[in-house]
């Protein structure tokens, strides 16, 4: 008896030394997403913040591949860990772009103010997606609702601070959606 407890903790010590360290990832859907998206991404912002059309982002246009944008409605079929993971690329995609439009407006705006606003619509993400989450508790669903929601939310975070960093380049302009005050 005593051996085979030797055995097998030798064993575990084993498996345990052997062991890949843990990827040191921000979030369960870093990486999933490409370069080439998120490139993508960053040149439609760049050249319609110069427009002062940035909302057009969201559409998925002829130059932006599938995907970019806003992603489709939920699968409706039994492969629940495809439909999250291919929310996870539009989240790692624009999220990517997030950071470093968060980046630019720490660098030439104001560092506090960019801090608190981040942090308040952080609050505010996760407590809607939280929120439609609870409705399938305990079930598959609720993963992959959470996905779907935070890929519908951050494209526009992003568009939101887009806008924010025109303002500080060019001053005030009409950089919000068609329809607004005239």
């Amino acid at each position: 008896m005593r051996a085979a407890l030797l055995v097998l903790a030798f064993a575990l010590a084993g498996c345990a030394t052997s062991a890949p360290a843990p990827k040191a990832t921000r979030n369960m859907w870093d990486g999933y997403g490409s370069a080439r998206a998120q490139a993508q991404i960053r040149a439609c912002l760049d050249h319609e913040r110069e427009a002062g059309n940035l909302w057009s982002c969201l559409g998925g246009g002829p130059e932006l591949p599938p995907g970019v944008g806003p992603p489709p409605p939920p699968l409706r079929r039994p492969f629940i860990t495809s439909a999250r993971q291919m929310y996870w690329v539009s989240i790692d995609d624009w999220e990517t772009v997030m950071r470093e439009s968060l980046a630019w407006l720490r660098v030439n705006g104001s560092p506090v103010a960019v801090e608190a606003s981040q942090r308040k619509w952080e609050a505010s993400l996760l407590q809607d997606v939280g929120h439609l989450m609870n409705f399938y508790e305990g079930g598959s669903a609720a993963g992959v609702t959470g996905a779907r929601i935070r890929a519908q939310l951050v494209p526009p975070r992003v568009i939101f601070l887009e806008m924010w960093r025109a303002e500080l380049e060019n001053g005030p302009e009409d950089n919000f959606p068609p329809g607004g005050d005239e």
